[in-house]
């Protein structure tokens, strides 16, 4: 996992590019996965593409991070609720709101602020 939630490793910005580029689809999300065995379609995932605007933001790619997030915003339905999905034709789809999708983009939009959240430590200590 990338930054907020692990140190950022060695070739970590290249894997993000490459991924991203991998899984962007025509209407300017990603899908979430390219399976060679299933198709998601032409339908972008918001989370997915929230994921990236996160990593972006906690690697120091703001504006990466905010062209991702503009995406994102842009797809609010009518009561300004994110969806879970965005069509072909580039139109929320699916169910609105989308709690994790939501998440990330305060996640994403406090990182891009210098307002990150510590992330807990992977193990517990014997003394805890």
């Amino acid at each position: 996992m990338a930054p907020p939630f692990n140190a950022a490793p060695a070739g970590l910005g290249e894997a993000l590019d490459s991924t991203h580029r991998a899984l962007l689809l025509p209407n300017g999300g990603v899908s979430p996965g390219n399976d060679p065995s299933f198709s998601w379609g032409s339908y972008a995932w918001t989370a997915s593409t929230s994921f990236f605007a996160l990593a972006w933001a906690g690697t120091g790619e703001p504006a990466k991070a905010g062209a991702v997030l503009d995406w994102v915003l842009s797809k609010r339905n009518g009561l300004g609720e994110l969806p879970e999905t965005v069509n072909g034709a580039g139109l929320p789809s699916a169910v609105a709101p989308l709690g994790w999708t939501d998440s990330l983009v305060v996640l994403t939009t406090l990182a891009l602020q210098g307002a990150v959240r510590p992330t807990p430590p992977a193990t517990r200590s014997s003394a805890q």
